[in-house]
């Protein structure tokens, strides 16, 4: 008896998150595809809701069914306080993470509506009691920091919630207990009979991003989706799918590692399982066949162990090691190093265990023919060309007037010209995929990640990170993506470790087109950081304050763009390690990046920190925040003045601004404010500083101009935001944006103000 498939499909948009219902609709047409019978809470998933369906599943599951359990929402986490000064009289967990319900908001102290992880080890408990052919699957994460993503800014939203203190919770599980909810073994370190899916790392953010169709989606939710479709037909591990569900993801979203746990060596749905690592292989002609492909996460360079069938191991057995040199979806051909003056494979074949594994391929794509570019694309050991109906690639090549564009996924674009004769262009495409894998290896090391618990540095380590002001600390990075700097800014790094015991901390900048810098070159093992000690980088070399590091535009980025992302990245371990190789050309091709073993063969832990930032161009675009001390448009472009533009010497009343204009709650500080007629200026004089700020309206209706402060000691270094409305009807265009004085603003109705010289209106008009 075959029994019956049943799957409960949760999806709680709470808080106005994208994507969860969109979700639950998709997984619900691939399970239906593969027989399940369907039990929804959707939209109005409640705590009690979710509850009461998964226990209706429960109470009737037989032995032989097969149970999936879907959740796509918001996770959150609470830890311990260490401000807490009632703690409870017996010992609680320090982490709990939970479940977010629609009705979570109605949480009360003492109606707490989010679903614990106690709780939800519980009712896995109660299922798996029923049946052990159990998935569960989460698209959530509950202890993310990024709260936008650089490469997609609004197009992406976190799946998880701010912490709320741990004392609610815990009292929250004392009241469960009390009334018998948590009774028995709940498997807290993982049910040994669930398979269980999770979106990210427990200190990682899971994504939703909105799609080429205009949908938001999980991304998770979608490359599982995409690779349990691709496998249909096969039989494939759940280990070797999550393989394919983080290449997918991480093209998007690097820094996100979808992991499965449990039984993971189980085929879809089944109690099936596979030989861990292990594939088949068999011969033909002077060529093996390993009977796995890209989707079983095998790789161009990956090495593989021969062994007879009747073992699981390696052994004395062994036949050979096979390397792989081609792959496509399910197969990959591969030559045989043999062992002996045999050479052959068994014609009933053989296993392959991995040895050695290659770093991932990324997807290219290229526009138009181009034969030489895609054959170097070929032949590169990070790169491949993107095929129809792939994830999105990762970068993008195009020729244009004899120029060929290489742009990034996060929209950084480089320029080169192919010249006039074949040697130049050859000369060109070798640039051109020089840069594109220096790109792809820079994703391997944000992908960096340290997925074995066993390799895991557990650590206190503080990272502060900020701009530099007249020697002191300035602005703070907040480390949720949203952060940004600008060109020639000074900033500085602050790591302190408050731990017992000594870290070494590597650290690196990787810039928008991928280039790995070691910003930590004075300790090419590792800045030691004793317990209780601090260390900042930027720090004046005599100690007297801060010098700060200078932040420089990408070489070779076209200047056309005004901003581009980059990431600090730190590299902490438990003994000093040299990773000086990791900003060479001459990257390794291994996954594990060398760090395993130190010199005495002990294991060495690690960790890797992320901190995405936004780079911002001096001198383009009104938002693009200007650099500091009233550098007079240094970088800003000579535009040409307008011609017969009168002048509009005296400010309205604020008064009969607000009458005219229809301005509401005008922010305090006001310093400038008028109504513009087409082709008309502005000149304002700052109270605290000389410079002016003039505004050129080149559009075709009048506007209203609203010049304010910044904030309360923003003046001092020449700034002040300009807010613009268009026509009679006062619509508003730009709110707040950031502009620098001693500059000319030229509006014409788009998104972005152009930038010049105050004195190239300001002389003419005269």
């Amino acid at each position: 008896m075959s029994g019956t498939k049943r799957a409960l499909l949760i999806a709680s948009p709470y808080d106005g998150l994208k994507g969860p219902l969109e979700d639950a609709k998709a997984f619900r047409a691939l399970l239906v595809s593969q027989g399940f019978h369907i039990t929804e809470c959707c939209g109005c998933a409640t705590r009690s809701r979710i509850i009461e369906r998964w226990q209706d599943i429960i109470n009737s599951a037989l032995s032989q069914d097969t149970i999936v359990i879907y959740y796509s929402g918001h996770g959150a986490i609470v830890e311990s306080d260490e401000q807490d000064s009632e703690p409870l009289s017996s010992p609680t967990p320090w982490r709990y993470q939970f479940l977010v319900p629609m009705d979570y908001g109605e949480s009360t102290d003492d109606d707490f509506r989010g679903i614990l992880d106690v709780e939800i080890a519980q009712l896995l408990r109660l299922t798996t009691e029923k049946t052990e052919n159990v998935t569960i699957i989460l698209d959530c994460c509950h202890s993310g920091r990024m709260s936008r993503d650089p490469k997609h800014g609004s197009e992406a939203m976190p799946r998880f919630l701010q912490t709320l203190r741990h004392h609610d919770i815990a009292k929250h599980v004392k009241r469960l207990r009390e009334i018998g909810a948590l009774q028995g073994e709940a498997y807290l370190q993982g049910n040994p009979y669930a398979v269980r899916i999770v979106a990210a790392a427990a200190s990682e953010t899971a994504w939703s991003y909105e799609n080429a169709n205009g949908e938001w989606r999980g991304a998770m939710t979608g490359a599982l989706i995409r690779a349990i479709t691709e496998s249909v037909g096969h039989d494939v591990s759940w280990r070797t799918t999550l393989l394919r569900v983080s290449e997918l993801v991480n093209v998007r979203f690097c820094n996100q590692h979808p992991a499965v746990e449990g039984p993971d060596t189980r085929t879809h749905f089944s109690l099936n399982r596979m030989l861990p690592g292990a594939f088949v292989i068999k011969s033909s002609g002077d060529f093996a066949i390993i009977q796995a492909g890209r989707v079983s996460g095998v790789r161009e360079g990956d090495v593989f162990v021969i062994i007879p069938f009747g073992t699981d191991k390696i052994d004395e057995s062994w036949i050979g090691e096979a390397t792989v040199n081609h792959v496509i979806g399910f197969r990959a051909k591969a030559e045989v190093d043999w062992r002996s003056a045999d050479k052959r494979i068994p014609s009933e074949g053989a296993l392959a265990f991995i040895k050695f594994g290659a770093l991932n391929n990324f997807p290219v794509s290229v526009e138009g023919e181009l034969s030489e570019l895609r054959e170097a694309i070929n032949r590169s050991r990070f790169l491949r060309q993107h095929i129809d109906d792939e994830t999105e690639p990762l970068l993008y090549i195009r020729e244009d007037d004899q120029t060929l564009f290489l742009t990034t996924n996060s929209g950084a674009e480089v320029a080169l010209s192919l010249g006039n004769n074949s040697s130049a262009a050859k000369r060109t495409v070798k640039q051109i995929i020089s840069v594109a894998e220096q790109f792809a290896r820079s994703q391997h090391l944000l992908g960096l990640d340290s997925t074995n618990t066993q390799d895991r540095l557990i650590h206190n380590i503080r990272i502060t990170v900020g701009t530099v002001n007249a020697g002191e600390k300035d602005k703070l990075f907040q480390q949720n993506g949203e952060d940004y700097v600008r060109e020639q800014d000074l900033t500085f790094i602050s790591l302190q470790n408050p731990g017992r015991t000594t870290i070494y901390i590597s650290v690196f900048n990787i810039n928008a087109m991928g280039k790995i810098s070691l910003i930590s070159e004075g300790s090419p093992k590792g800045i030691e950081l004793p317990p209780g000690r601090e260390y900042v980088l930027g720090e004046d070399e005599f100690g007297l304050g801060l010098s700060g590091m200078l932040m420089s535009w990408p070489e070779g980025v076209t200047t056309r763009i005004r901003s581009v992302d980059e990431y600090l990245t730190f590299i902490l371990t438990d003994a000093p390690v040299d990773l000086q190789h990791l900003a060479d050309s001459r990257n390794p091709e291994r996954r594990d990046w060398n760090m395993q073993k130190g010199a005495a063969g002990m294991r060495i832990h690690f960790d890797t920190v992320q901190v995405p930032f936004t780079l911002r161009r001096f001198g383009y675009g009104n938002y693009e925040a200007l650099p500091p001390e009233g550098r007079d448009g240094l970088a800003a472009q000579d535009l040409p003045p307008p011609k017969g533009v009168p002048r509009i010497d005296s400010v309205g009343d604020y008064d009969q601004l607000f009458k005219e204009t229809h301005v509401k709650n005008l922010p305090e500080g006001v310093l400038g404010a008028g109504v513009l007629p087409r082709g008309g200026t502005l000149s304002r004089p700052l109270s605290v500083i000389s410079a002016k700020i003039w505004v050129v309206n080149e559009h075709t209706e009048e506007i209203a101009v609203v010049v304010s402060q910044y904030r309360p000691n923003c003046l001092l270094t020449g700034f002040g935001v300009i807010t613009i409305f268009t026509g009679s009807e006062k619509k508003v265009s730009m709110v707040n944006d950031q502009i620098m004085a001693g500059t000319t603003a030229y509006f014409t109705n788009t998104p972005n103000l152009k930038i010049g010289r105050y004195g190239s209106v300001a002389e003419e008009l005269k």
